[in-house]
C-alpha cells in the first residue's frame, strides 16, 4: 500500500483525526501498517491510528493499569477507509 501523496477529499474522515472538520485537501505524507500522517492545507500535521484497545479495569471499574485486547485494523479494511476519504 502506498497512499503517500494522495489528497483527502473527505472533510471529517470518520473521526479518525479527532474532531477536525477541515481535512478536505490534506495530503497523506506518511503511512505505516497501523497509522497515517497528513498535512492539512493550513500546514498543520495530523496523525491517526488504526488500532483499538481496552484499558484493564478492576472489578469496581477503576483503572488497573496496562491495556488488553490490542487489535490493529487489517490492511484491506484500512485501505477501504483511505480510498473512501480520497474519492
Amino acid at each position: 500500500m502506498d497512499n503517500v501523496g494522495r489528497i483527502i477529499n473527505d472533510f471529517y474522515c470518520n473521526g479518525y483525526f479527532g474532531r477536525d472538520y477541515d481535512l478536505s485537501g490534506a495530503e497523506i505524507i506518511a503511512e505505516g501498517d497501523d497509522y497515517l500522517v497528513i498535512r492539512k492545507e493550513n500546514g498543520i500535521v495530523e496523525t491517526c491510528n488504526f488500532q483499538s484497545w481496552n484499558c484493564n479495569r478492576n472489578e469496581d471499574g477503576t483503572l488497573a493499569g496496562g491495556i488488553s485486547n490490542l487489535q490493529c485494523m487489517d490492511r484491506d479494511e484500512k485501505q477501504k477507509l483511505i480510498d473512501n476519504w480520497c474519492a
